[in-house]
């Protein structure tokens, strides 16, 4: 079953790859994925990337995977030299339109505070200090029962 923390609804989003892992007999009905955005500090859209996914997570958990897909398609704009020049305010409204839900630019739109952030800050703090608090440093960081699974990675 996958959950996503900030809605505390059921989604699709990691149906294709880890549902017949899921419910293989192994491990049917005794593993929970949980999926917390990660950015990577050193890539200045990383913020901006992971803040309109868990925008998205609020929204609609079930397009959670559609919209990963529209993004990792266009991920190139958002990479640091084509987006050098290209102000955090008008990327987060590309990212918006990527999820085509006015929903989504309203919850990427600062608050009123010169510092309050907009509706998903408390959401991205909460992603960041769990991968503080268990070490994690790089994407993807799999934990298993909370510790570190060092044989799961990207390679």
């Amino acid at each position: 079953d996958y959950i996503c923390p900030y809605s505390g609804k059921s989604s699709n989003a990691v149906e294709t790859v880890l549902k017949p892992l899921l419910t293989s007999p192994k491990y049917a009905g005794k593993v929970k994925i949980i999926l917390r955005p990660h950015p990577q500090p050193w890539h200045a859209s990383s913020t901006l990337v992971h803040e309109a996914i868990l925008a998205i997570a609020k929204v609609a958990p079930a397009v959670v995977s559609r919209y990963s897909e529209k993004l990792f398609k266009a991920q190139e704009s958002f990479n640091d030299i084509p987006a050098q020049n290209v102000s955090p305010a008008v990327k987060r409204a590309k990212l918006a339109q990527l999820g085509a839900s006015r929903r989504v630019k309203d919850l990427l739109q600062f608050k009123s505070t010169p510092n309050g952030g907009n509706d998903v800050t408390d959401d991205l703090k909460s992603c960041i200090r769990y991968s503080r608090q268990n070490s994690v440093y790089v994407p993807p960081t799999v934990l298993f029962d909370g510790l570190i699974a060092n044989d799961a990675s990207s390679s």
